[in-house]
């Protein structure tokens, strides 16, 4: 190939260039004209620049390659060289995990904190001390303390050890067991109050009201019933000859049958005859002796109808009306039986809220009249510790 001059060479692009191709160089050294690689060059260039002598401009700052740690001299990162946070009130760390650093919320209350020397330091900062008075609001912790006290406190759960019995003045019992408690407080069972009892509870159930008085339906219940002033007259009379005396009976009513030796005169008159004490049985009658024109129309009225003259084939259907029905002794009752067995119709107590229960169409009715919720109707077992308001 013929000598050209440099400039006429051609030229060989950044892209082009190879780490094994070569330049010629003079080796001043040995004054020898040398070759050397491309790469050989740059490597030797950077180690021969001066220092400080690459402007940043020179760096490629979007590239993925960044300045390792090794790079940076300690104490190189300046504050102002950091990343200004987003917002006041912040400090530099990392809450979960280990990766890159991030912004943690801390206000001036939480750095008050954060420079105090030990824990002492911070209950003070914290307005606490071991012989002060602590108000929390809503607290959930296990609590250990050699001495501390605690004003108007709910405690939902957990236990209470180690301590001295609690003083009744305090609030306590002055007490570790139920008995001696009962003791302390005057309520000491068989001694200052009642056991329980099924009849005195069915008894304190009763609603009662003037001239009444219980008596047993079943074992252990009880029930109400009418006790007039007369009644009573004749329940404290101390045999039958003092209540047929309170009861206003003379000698007659002690006769079983009434014959013309026991009338004075041998016959009985109208005077000697109450109203309505002569019943049709005690008349000696053939069939049709009182027909005809004998009893005028509406001539038989209440007066001369005798007790139980009238039977129930004699009443037509729907003729007694509820007017005709006794009135009850008291209001808030129902008519029906709760003693055992057929007998006559009693009282039965049936408040509103009974009422607003008969009336409801189903159970799913009666139950949202009592105020429950779903969980009325559910099967199961419940277990753990409940909280708050449960329905």
């Amino acid at each position: 190939m013929a000598d050209q001059r440099i400039t006429e060479l051609t030229e060989l692009s950044k892209a082009g260039v190879a780490q094994n191709d070569v330049l010629p160089i003079t080796d001043v050294s040995s004054s020898e004209t040398k070759k050397v690689t491309a790469k050989n060059l740059v490597d030797a260039g950077l180690d021969l620049i001066d220092t400080s002598s690459i402007d940043l401009d020179k760096l490629d700052q979007s590239s993925t390659t960044k300045i390792g740690t090794t790079a940076l001299a300690n104490d190189a990162v300046t504050y102002s060289k950091i990343q200004n946070v987003s917002a006041g009130d912040k400090i530099l760390g990392r809450i979960s995990g280990s990766g890159a650093v991030e912004e943690i919320a801390c206000t001036t209350a939480g750095r008050a904190l954060l420079d105090d020397a030990d824990a002492a330091a911070q209950r003070t900062t914290l307005g606490l001390d071991s012989n002060d008075a602590v108000t929390f609001g809503t607290v959930t912790a296990d609590l250990t303390a050699a001495s501390a006290t605690i004003t108007s406190a709910t405690i939902n759960g957990g236990t209470i050890s180690g301590i001295t019995d609690l003083a009744i003045a305090d609030g306590g019992t002055g007490a570790s067991t139920a008995a001696d408690a009962r003791v302390n407080l005057g309520i000491d069972i068989g001694v200052n109050v009642q056991a329980y009892d099924v009849a005195l509870t069915s008894i304190a159930g009763l609603t009662t009201t003037l001239d009444q008085s219980i008596y047993l339906t079943a074992a252990d219940t009880y029930a109400t019933y009418s006790l007039t002033a007369a009644g009573r007259a004749l329940l404290d009379d101390a045999d039958a000859a003092a209540q047929r005396t309170t009861l206003g009976l003379g000698a007659l009513a002690t006769l079983a049958a009434v014959d013309a030796t026991t009338i004075t005169d041998g016959s009985v008159g109208t005077l000697e005859l109450a109203d309505a004490s002569v019943t049709i049985g005690k008349l000696s009658l053939v069939a049709q002796d009182l027909a005809g024109s004998l009893i005028a129309d509406g001539g038989i009225t209440a007066t001369q109808l005798a007790t139980d003259a009238v039977e129930t084939l004699k009443i037509q259907d729907a003729a007694v009306t509820y007017a005709k029905i006794q009135d009850t002794a008291t209001s808030d009752v129902i008519l029906g039986r709760s003693t055992a067995l057929g007998g006559t119709i009693e009282e039965i107590a049936c408040t509103a809220a009974g009422r607003a229960l008969l009336d409801d169409a189903d159970a799913t009715a009666q139950r949202t009249t009592l105020g429950l919720g779903t969980l009325a109707t559910q099967s199961g077992t419940f277990s753990g510790t409940s909280s708050g308001t449960n329905t």
